[in-house]
């Protein structure tokens, strides 16, 4: 109705003006409100308001206090509730902001609970093929490209390892972890995006979690020794693709091994001509 919408504008305004909480909105998740469509109907007026005078990030902060961030789709009825007709009402309502908001909310999930699953697997000794097999089927549910999901692999098998305090067993846990589980890495690194996507992430990695650092250099030998990562993308990490964090000093570390792997290269080109 005409009141409701007012009603539902004006929460909206007074949200993005800090005059109230959005939390107000939950009482719309009872069940004959939802089943009505009077919920949706409520929301989106006042969302429409609170994103005509503030960001979709501001909005997304209100929605993350109240703790109805991550169930938006509660407000449409259950026969409507899923990902795509969420996209195209909210599309519709011109309202892209929210939809993108709302996808990017569902993949990180997705990408955190990909993260934990494949964790405990490798906790568990479950087998390569057993994991391949996991992150296969979640690459595939979540739509990624594999340049994206290979970070998230790479994500797994470090929060597997039960670090140690000491920082000389350091390098042989990463040594350890990275062998043992190569081919897992190698599954989602079939093409040279995703090789460099991998040495970017572990660069970055290692750049955050500093009792890494000095060991970067033998991670990624590790990767090229088990066909992981090729020397092209090594060299083109080393040339152009390393990231800003600490650039120099990574550039500094491998400067060794790359220069090995050149005269590797020339050695073998001129086997070839011979």
């Amino acid at each position: 109705t005409e009141e409701n919408n007012k009603l539902a504008t004006a929460i909206g305004l007074f949200a993005s003006g800090q005059m109230t909480s959005i939390n107000v909105l939950t009482v719309l998740f009872k069940e004959h409100l939802v089943k009505e469509g009077l919920s949706l109907q409520f929301v989106t007026a006042a969302f429409k308001a609170f994103l005509g005078e503030q960001n979709i990030d501001h909005l997304g902060s209100s929605l993350k206090k109240a703790g109805i961030d991550n169930k938006l789709l509660e407000f449409f009825p259950p026969n409507k509730r899923d990902e795509e007709y969420f996209a195209r009402y909210f599309e519709a309502e011109e309202m892209k902001q929210l939809v993108e908001y709302h996808s990017q909310k569902q993949k990180n999930s997705m990408r955190e609970q990909t993260i934990e699953h494949a964790k405990d697997m490798l906790q568990d000794d479950n087998n390569t093929q057993e994991v391949v097999s996991y992150l296969k089927q979640r690459i595939k549910e979540g739509n990624w490209q594999e340049s994206d999901f290979v970070q998230i692999v790479w994500d797994a098998l470090m929060r597997a390892v039960d670090w140690s305090t000491r920082p000389e067993m350091i390098e042989n846990q990463a040594s350890r972890q990275v062998k043992k589980n190569a081919k897992i890495l190698a599954a989602f690194a079939s093409n040279p995006k995703s090789e460099l996507a991998l040495l970017q992430k572990i660069q970055v990695y290692c750049h955050e979690d500093t009792k890494l650092m000095k060991h970067f250099r033998l991670i990624v030998k590790i990767l090229y020794e088990e066909d992981v990562v090729s020397e092209t993308a090594i060299f083109y990490w080393y040339e152009k693709g390393a990231k800003s964090q600490c650039k120099g000093i990574f550039l500094k570390q491998m400067e060794p091994f790359v220069n090995w792997l050149k005269t590797v290269e020339s050695e073998s080109e001129e086997e070839d001509e011979e």
